[in-house]
């Protein structure tokens, strides 16, 4: 199966972003800055801006 997978990240927790595109057939990362593992939690509003960039990009195609 061929998806699309765009991610919120935060950028204090390490994340592999090079490998993720290796096995995935399309990997973006949205990186809000100083926000960690649990971006939800921890910076909500910070979440929510990824997560409609997120949809709006899956909209305009």
């Amino acid at each position: 199966m061929m998806i699309q997978v765009i991610t919120p990240q935060g950028d204090l927790w390490p994340v592999d972003y090079e490998a993720n595109r290796r096995h995935m057939f399309s990997c973006q990362a949205i990186v809000p800055e100083r926000a960690d593992h649990f971006l939800i939690l921890d910076r909500p509003d910070e979440f929510n801006r990824a997560l409609e960039k997120a949809i709006w990009t899956f909209s305009e195609k």
